[in-house]
């Protein structure tokens, strides 16, 4: 019992600790999520303003010319933190232009690069968020495990540890009682059969 304790309050240091570590980690995602949702805003709008501009100067016929066939490339780079694998952040790579693209305006070219810039930037802020949603879910979930250890497993061992240590104190107790009184009545008999042997000697 006293083993499965100290497996227990070690189970809960364990798991304080690690809350500890994914509460920083929690708290530097969460900056990061509002930063990047911050960049992912201002380029989306960036991205329109140059959309609007360009199609007011050469029509939707020209936004549809300048548009690749082919999507962007977003490559993910993960990051593990005490065995938790999440999103660390995500690059972009534009699609490469071919001959079909047409780019006929100065303003057709800034749209190009704002929609590139805007779709780099939801890469990073998705990135961001579903590493906030992992350690989310992985700080509840221990602190939830450490609530129950040290409320309630810990308490429970402790008084079950209590238990059994005042039952043998009971038992080592009413052992020396039973070993006292059968000392003592060996004693008794001892000094009986003394009196009696002397008795015996003295009517000799």
């Amino acid at each position: 019992m006293r083993t499965r304790l100290d497996v227990a309050e070690r189970g809960v240091t364990l798991l304080e600790q690690k809350v500890a570590i994914l509460g920083g980690e929690r708290r530097r995602l969460r900056a990061l999520a509002a930063d990047t949702g911050r960049d992912w805003e201002r380029a989306r709008l960036d991205a329109r303003t140059w959309t609007l501009r360009a199609t007011l100067l050469g029509g939707q016929r020209s936004i549809q010319q300048a548009t690749p066939d082919l999507p962007a490339t977003i490559t993910v780079v993960w990051r593990t933190t005490i065995g938790i694998r999440y999103p660390d952040s995500a690059d972009c790579t534009p699609p490469r232009p071919d001959g079909r693209v047409v780019v006929d305006s100065s303003a057709l070219v800034y749209a190009q690069r704002a929609h590139d810039a805007a779709v780099a930037a939801a890469a990073r802020h998705g990135a961001a968020l579903a590493a906030v949603r992992v350690i989310d879910r992985e700080f509840h979930a221990t602190r939830l495990r450490a609530m129950a250890l040290r409320r309630h497993w810990v308490p429970s061992l402790r008084a079950a540890l209590a238990k059994i240590e005042l039952d043998l104190e009971e038992q080592e107790r009413a052992e020396g009682v039973r070993l006292k009184s059968a000392m003592t009545l060996a004693r008794t008999s001892e000094r009986s059969s003394s009196r009696m042997s002397a008795d015996q000697s003295g009517d000799v």
